[in-house]
Order: structure tokens, then C-alpha cells, then sequence
């Protein structure tokens, strides 16, 4: 089982936004039989996914690419 969190902060326009993501996981036992601990339990122990995430999680950012302007289309 796993989840992506971020943390992100959006310009004031909103036309961009930057911040960080952190992908983790919920180890599940071996069995038999296979065992999940329910995502929702605030004591589940997530883990992170991948060795290769920085402590701090992945830098994200990202820029609007193209606006539609409001009312009807042509």
C-alpha cells in the first residue's frame, strides 16, 4: 500500500506553485496469511518508498502551461 504527501506553496496569481512530496508506504506482513494495517490508524508506521528519497522529500514545481479565458469558447 502506499501514498504520495506534498507540501506545496502557490503563487499568488496561482499560474505556479513549488514545494516538496514525499512518497511512502505501508508495509504489509508476509504471512501466511498476508496482514495490512489499516491506512487510516494514526499509529500505522508508513515508511518511505524508495532509499533514494532525500529526507526533506522530492522537489516539485510546476507552471501553467496555457489558460482558458472565462465565459464561452469561440
Amino acid at each position: 500500500m502506499g501514498r504520495v504527501r506534498s507540501s506545496l506553496q502557490f503563487a499568488e496569481d496561482f499560474e505556479s506553485f513549488q514545494g516538496k512530496m514525499f512518497v511512502e508506504m505501508l508495509p504489509c506482513t508476509q504471512g501466511p496469511p498476508v496482514s495490512c494495517p489499516d491506512p487510516l490508524d494514526p499509529a500505522a508506521k508508513w515508511t518511505v518508498a524508495t532509499p533514494t528519497q532525500p529526507k526533506d522529500g522530492f522537489s516539485v514545481s510546476a507552471v501553467r502551461v496555457a489558460r482558458v479565458p472565462a465565459g464561452p469558447l469561440p
